[in-house]
């Protein structure tokens, strides 16, 4: 209910504080990521309405557009009505303060758009980005007896501060907190001044290099390696989100992996980086610009993967870090080339290990989202001639 915090503070001016948990700022935005439906959120979304209250028919009515780009024009203003984004300006003219926390493998409600929002905000704010699927992180503050749970903590102190003037210093830098990924017994945070950092933060750089005749494509810092590469669609890939709704929760335990040597070239590819010279802490949202591609037909998705990457005794495994998916249902001709705009992944941190390297991983199908076409003779060629695709990778110094 985050959400329905967020859009009452931009609505009545009586709401002195916000906490939202687990929410969202555009609602196309987490229905129809970068035009890729959420067929199985969506779903749940539904059933949860169901068990909960009674779902107004429009609901199924804009889900029906958005699974099918029909009335896309209606969906996008019956979202916006609903989006804490569209209350920006009465949230920043009020200087309302905003406590959000939100969770980097939530495929409801992207993390990667709720730093984008945090950043617009200009009153007083203060982001916790965790690990875990939606509320997870936040749910076991729920609990009654529950000793500890520093989300809600903080949420106590922001209310505390705002609305009954106790000096706390909640509302003082580090404003950002990004708990690690991994398997780590201790759980690590990364803490920065602000979202964008001010200091302590590099983006690399990889041009995508063509595989050819070779078994993966490549990551540097220019672009050598230009023969166009064609994938084609299937259902079953190697490179997937893992299982919807249950790999998220069980990540920190058993992340979702890929044996990226198994990889079968006709539809799927793979770049590599070099190995890494020391250990990189990766954070933030990756960035993937410039990916020009020609499909045999009109209607197609893209989806990308980011892994962590050793080659090691037991195979060519990657683990998976984030994705990014890619609907292409207008605007574009069977046969000539179409250029995505910039591909935003959703928010990880994790640690590259000294001797890893990063991939990424690109094919034309996931679970999680509704296929623009899922034709078997669909397939599309990557171009690399003009401007090779840029993939940017946001880390920080140490």
């Amino acid at each position: 209910r985050s959400g329905l915090s967020l859009l009452g503070a931009g609505a009545d001016p009586r709401v002195k504080a916000v906490v939202a948990m687990s929410g969202w700022k555009n609602l196309v935005d987490a229905l129809w990521w970068q035009w890729a439906p959420s067929l199985v959120w969506s779903d749940i979304l539904v059933e949860a309405a169901k068990g909960t209250g009674r779902v107004p028919p429009i609901l199924y009515e804009m889900l029906y557009n958005i699974m099918h780009y029909t009335n896309v024009s209606a969906t996008v203003a019956w979202g916006d009505q609903r989006s804490p984004d569209s209350y920006l300006t009465e949230l920043n003219n009020r200087k309302v303060p905003i406590f959000i926390s939100n969770n980097m493998e939530d495929n409801l409600f992207h993390a990667n758009f709720q730093l984008d929002f945090f950043e617009q905000l200009q009153g007083p704010k203060r982001l916790f980005m965790n690990q875990g699927t939606h509320a997870e992180a936040e749910l076991s503050g729920l609990i009654p007896g529950n000793p500890y749970n520093d989300i809600w903590e903080g949420a106590d102190a922001w209310y505390d501060h705002f609305l009954k003037g106790v000096a706390n210093q909640i509302d003082e830098p580090p404003l950002v907190r990004v708990t690690l990924g991994g398997k780590e017994l201790v759980m690590e945070h990364e803490k920065f001044d602000t979202w964008p950092p001010s200091s302590g933060y590099e983006v690399l750089a990889y041009r995508l290099n063509s595989r050819g005749s070779e078994h993966f494509g490549s990551l540097s810092a220019s672009s050598t390696r230009t023969t166009p590469d064609t994938i084609a669609f299937t259902n079953h890939t190697e490179m997937t989100c893992g299982i919807p709704v249950i790999s998220p929760v069980l990540d920190p335990i058993d992340p979702v992996t890929a044996r990226l040597d198994r990889l079968k070239p006709e539809y799927e590819i793979a770049f590599l980086t070099e190995k890494f010279d020391r250990k990189t802490r990766v954070c933030g949202n990756i960035e993937l610009e410039n990916l020009v591609v020609t499909a045999n037909a009109e209607r197609f998705q893209v989806f990308g993967y980011i892994y962590t990457y050793n080659h090691g005794l037991l195979g060519h495994k990657g683990t998976l870090v984030a994705h990014t998916p890619a609907g292409v249902w207008a605007n574009a001709t069977a046969g000539q080339p179409y250029t995505f705009g910039t591909l935003e992944f959703r928010t990880a941190c994790v640690d590259v290990k000294e001797g890893h390297q990063l991939a990424l991983g690109i094919n034309l199908k996931n679970l999680l989202y509704k296929d623009a076409n899922s034709e078997a003779s669909l397939n599309v060629t990557i171009d690399y001639t003009n401007g090779a695709p840029l993939l940017k990778v946001p880390t920080v110094k140490k």
